[in-house]
């Protein structure tokens, strides 16, 4: 159970804080459970971006990228969106979608997609 360690109704005073310190591109590693609670910590006063993370879970299918960048996108609006195919905390994409090509193709969805990779 996370009951310390996400959407704490405290960290939107604290990102405020991080923001007038920085006065940078600040980008966060959110890791909440939905896009849209990820969503609401990206703004002019809080994170330019927060990075989306629910590609790390995802069974490899063109239905489910897209079911995810759509719901990623719906939640930003027109804010600017981060993803991830990967990172040291989860097994490497080679692992997980088991193809050289898939990898390829993984990494030219995350290329062209709007927002930073």
């Amino acid at each position: 159970r996370h009951v310390y360690d996400t959407a704490r109704p405290e960290m939107a005073g604290a990102l405020r804080e991080l923001r007038a310190v920085t006065e940078r591109y600040l980008v966060g590693e959110t890791f909440l459970p939905t896009p849209e609670k990820a969503a609401r910590h990206v703004g002019d006063d809080a994170l330019d971006a927060a990075v989306d993370f629910s590609f790390l879970d995802r069974r490899w299918g063109a239905s489910l990228f897209r079911e995810r960048i759509d719901r990623w996108r719906g939640a930003l609006g027109d804010r600017w969106p981060c993803w991830v195919l990967g990172n040291h905390d989860w097994p490497r994409m080679a692992s997980r979608y088991g193809s050289d090509a898939r990898c390829r193709l993984a990494m030219a969805l995350l290329l062209t997609l709007r927002g930073t990779p």
